[in-house]
């Protein structure tokens, strides 16, 4: 599937404005995990010829050290627990500029990148060309508008089995109602990937019967 052009679409300011924020803190979402010391991070950004005058603003030496200790917790909690999650594929919504795409390759997980099709147009190329030239086939990215259910399911129709989605810095751009469409398109989605496994308690009550039924039976 191919990646959305906004090239020769015409776009006011006020969306413009609206929007500008998003990508200004996917990018500085992305110097940090650098400045903490994640070499992908480092080379995304080296690529997109990013800088710490351009990500950070004003902030003091104090703050940026304390964005990135929280920064990288996070990110390092939210990959460990979509790669516990034992799914085949991890799906990131949004996606923004972080090495996810290559850390989940390296290990052999297959990664599908969601985000605002400018943002894929920018940061999905480059990134991609810094994932092991074998484990690219793993790496997918799509533009795509989170609020929108065929939107979604038209990437997730291409996905096989079940997914883990992680989805982190978006909710606070969403207007409730906004955010309530998301979580709605994403339970719908979970729905149709979700495949019902019997519990233990299941399995254990099902061979308990039928060690009762050949007790019967002797």
């Amino acid at each position: 599937m191919d990646n959305t052009n906004l090239s020769s679409l015409s776009v006011d300011q006020d969306l413009l404005e609206r929007i500008n924020p998003v990508f200004n803190t996917a990018k500085m979402t992305l110097f940090q995990l650098a400045s903490a010391g994640d070499r992908d991070a480092a080379n995304i950004a080296d690529a997109l010829g990013l800088t710490l005058e351009g990500t950070q603003d004003d902030a003091t030496p104090e703050e940026l050290l304390s964005n990135e200790i929280i920064l990288e917790t996070h990110f390092r909690t939210m990959g460990a627990l979509a790669e516990k999650s034992g799914f085949p594929t991890e799906v990131d919504l949004p996606c923004g500029y972080t090495p996810r795409a290559i850390e989940f390759a390296r290990k052999g997980i297959r990664f599908v990148g969601l985000d605002l099709p400018a943002a894929i147009n920018e940061a999905g190329p480059i990134i991609t060309s810094l994932v092991d030239e074998d484990k690219r086939h793993l790496v997918r990215f799509e533009g795509v508008d989170a609020t929108n259910y065929e939107s979604l399911k038209k990437v997730f129709d291409e996905i096989p089995g079940e997914v883990c989605i992680t989805t982190e810095g978006l909710l606070m751009y969403f207007t409730d109602s906004e955010a309530g469409e998301l979580c709605d398109n994403i339970r719908r989605i979970l729905n149709q990937h979700f495949i019902r496994r019997p519990s233990r308690s299941a399995d254990h009550e099902k061979a308990e019967r039928k060690r009762r039924d050949n007790q019967a039976n002797q």
